[in-house]
């Protein structure tokens, strides 16, 4: 089975604030974008999933033009209190006790990357596998990064510092 997990196009957000599930317009670059991507992918997927959130969506229906399948288990990390903040205004201390521990620490509201990585490995479970499959998933860097550390037996905690993937970015994993 191939699994291609795709990151979400750049986002109309300006640039230092924390959003996560925050459903954000996508930039006007979104067309060319979206053709980058495109022509990087394979030209048909068995199955194709995507986040809920419109920055997933859109790309989602481009790359099918077909029926494909929305999991809410497929958002980004959710920043609670924190979204739509910059990341300069937070409390100090939440932002430090985060930092110090974002495994197992939430921001207030919010949740912590092990919540995250265990609404994502209750999604993976579901899938059935197959050596003959070619799966599209549309998602953001939180969730691909997750599966990264999952996939390749790396500690979660180094899943943002070992891995970068940016807008647009596709990472395939063969299991």
């Amino acid at each position: 089975m191939e699994v291609y997990f795709i990151r979400h196009t750049t986002p109309l957000v300006d640039k230092g604030i924390c959003y996560g599930q925050t459903n954000l317009e996508l930039a006007p670059s979104f067309r060319e974008e979206q053709e980058k991507v495109i022509k990087e992918l394979p030209t048909s997927f068995d199955i194709v999933y995507s986040s809920p959130l419109k920055r997933c969506f859109h790309l989602a229906e481009k790359l099918t033009g077909k029926e494909f399948l929305v999991d809410d288990r497929l958002m980004e990390i959710d920043f609670g209190d924190w979204e739509m903040k910059s990341w300069h205004t937070l409390p100090r201390e939440e932002l430090e006790t985060w930092m110090a521990d974002y495994v197992n620490n939430a921001p207030p509201g919010g949740e912590s990357m092990l919540t995250l990585q265990q609404r994502v490995l209750a999604w993976w479970s579901e899938l059935e596998p197959s050596t003959s499959r070619k799966i599209a998933v549309v998602t953001h860097g939180g969730i691909i990064r997750t599966m990264n550390a999952h996939l390749n037996n790396l500690p979660l905690s180094e899943a943002f510092t070992k891995f970068q993937i940016p807008y647009g970015g596709i990472a395939v994993f063969k299991v």
